[in-house]
Order: structure tokens, then sequence, then C-alpha cells
């Protein structure tokens, strides 16, 4: 994913000063919308990065990227609604699934089960499904916390296997 947005900004940037890449030319430019849908995408997946290498040795920084990437998301949400365009709802999937990380390290492991419901929930309907058994990962986690063994259980091995 990261590779495929960086190529894509490569490609722009050629174009935008005029090299000629053969059939990667782009006629004009790629439409604003996109551009912006592209961008928002990539710096959600880096909040998503940076929540998860900080969680377990930085927990406030994990939890100010999960709050940025909630922020982003519910920015989101009010301007697809206020343009009436589609709202973009892997950001959606990803600032859930982070939160639950946020509220792990904040210790409301009951608010991070359903975070990570939500975004399980979400990343399946949008097909990923490797996405979707990811956010299971810290919910077990969380489940075996509260004390919730049998449930927690219950979630790995319902869990697919590569």
């Amino acid at each position: 994913r990261t590779i495929g947005i960086g190529a894509f900004y490569v490609v722009e940037l050629a174009n935008y000063y005029g090299l000629s890449l053969g059939w990667l030319n782009i006629e004009k430019s790629v439409d604003d919308t996109l551009r912006l849908r592209v961008t928002l995408l990539a710096v959600a997946w880096a909040l998503k990065d940076l929540c998860y290498a900080a969680w377990s040795s930085q927990p406030q920084r994990a939890a100010k990227a999960a709050d940025a990437l909630l922020a982003l998301s519910q920015r989101r949400q009010r301007d697809s609604a206020a343009a009436a365009t589609p709202r973009h709802t892997e950001i959606e999937a990803l600032a859930e699934w982070t939160a639950g990380i946020a509220c792990v390290t904040r210790g409301r492991l009951t608010d991070a089960v359903q975070s990570f419901d939500r975004a399980h929930e979400t990343f399946a309907r949008l097909g990923q499904d490797h996405h979707a058994a990811a956010t299971q990962v810290p919910r077990i986690m969380a489940l075996s916390l509260l004390g919730q063994y049998d449930e927690a259980i219950a979630c790995a091995d319902s869990a697919p296997v590569s």
C-alpha cells in the first residue's frame, strides 16, 4: 500500500515537471478529489502505523496518533456530508482500530473491545479480510485483561489461518 501511494506521487511529480514516462503519463493531472483521497488515506495509514509502533513503549504518543486519526476521520465525515460525496470508510475503520489501541493504553478495555469490533466490521464490509483479522489481535488481549477468557479464546480460534 505504501509503495503504491509512493508510486502514485512519483508519477504525479514527474508529470508536474513535464518528464516523459511513456505509458505512465497522465493527461493533465489527476483530479484534485482523487489526490485528496489518496493523501488522506496515506496519512491515515501512517498515523495507524505510528500508533502501533508506539503503543507498548510510548502509550501517550500512541494515544495522540489515535486522536489525530479520529479527528481526521471526523473531519472527513463532515466534509463528505457537506459536499454530498461518499465517506471514506477505510479511514473510519483505521480510526476505530487506533481508538481501540488508545483505549487499551488508557485502561478503558471495554471501550477498546467495542472499537476493535467496529473496525473489524468495517474492514470486513470493505472486503479487507486481512485487516479485519488484524484488529482482533489486540481485541484478544483486551478480552483477556478483562477476564473474559472464553470469549478471547473463541476470538483466537475464529481467526483465519494463512
